[in-house]
């Protein structure tokens, strides 16, 4: 979600739900020690739920809610807003594999997050999960190309490597399917090598080199997160 307008964007915020779910397996005790454990869980269910809606076909993903142009132009509340608001998806035919590799991130990352409250629901984002992954993985295009009125605000400027690599290890993570694993290994070399900025919206080839930092035999992913 752009914070300054009313367009739902779904790649930066799905990064951003990511984000907070990995935030809270790292560090849910101080989430919890500090009282804010349940704010945290009810913001990151805000957006799973969304996502969920919004992946309303195996092949099929909702991305973009609002255009922008139209949008940016209402300084007003979105109650009252008169323009129309059409939607965008992504499809098998319309890929956008950078979209769907990091909705299927969320949601795997989020599934590790509610396992432990409600299980019901956790699989129900895995499930989702896995769907969104092999709609990234066997449809591959950068969602911008897609999505084109995306393209002025939140360009695909990364392409969708790093988002296969990043998705697949967070399903690794949630499912322990060792498949997942192979196939981030598989992709890494595809991935930018620019060390100069940071983990982004866009560009996820540095958390993906943290996470891999974490696996075995990872002399190659930490000298990368080094580098960075």
């Amino acid at each position: 979600y752009d914070a300054g307008d009313h367009v739902k964007f779904g790649l930066p915020m799905a990064s951003s739900a990511t984000l907070l779910a990995w935030s809270l397996i790292e560090n849910r005790s101080a989430y919890s020690s500090s009282a804010q454990l349940p704010f945290a869980l009810d913001n990151l269910k805000w957006a799973t739920d969304y996502f969920v809606k919004a992946h309303t076909a195996p092949n099929e993903l909702w991305g973009q809610v609002g255009q922008g142009g139209v949008d940016h132009s209402w300084w007003g509340p979105a109650e009252v807003m008169q323009m129309a608001r059409p939607s965008y998806k992504i499809s098998s035919t319309c890929p956008g594999s950078d979209l769907a590799g990091e909705t299927a991130a969320a949601l795997a990352a989020a599934s590790m997050v509610f396992q432990s409250t409600d299980a019901t629901y956790a699989n129900t984002l895995r499930s989702h999960a896995i769907q969104l992954y092999n709609f990234a993985d066997n449809f591959r295009g950068k969602y911008s190309d897609c999505i084109s009125d995306a393209s002025t605000f939140y360009n695909s400027w990364s392409g969708y490597n790093d988002e296969l690599v990043w998705g697949a290890l967070w399903l690794y993570q949630a499912t322990g399917d060792s498949a997942y694993l192979t196939k981030a290994q598989n992709y890494y070399a595809n991935m930018s090598q620019d060390f100069k900025w940071t983990q982004n919206w866009d560009d996820k080839s540095y958390g993906s080199r943290v996470l891999s930092a974490k696996l075995p035999n990872n002399a190659t992913y930490k000298q990368g997160v080094e580098q960075w």
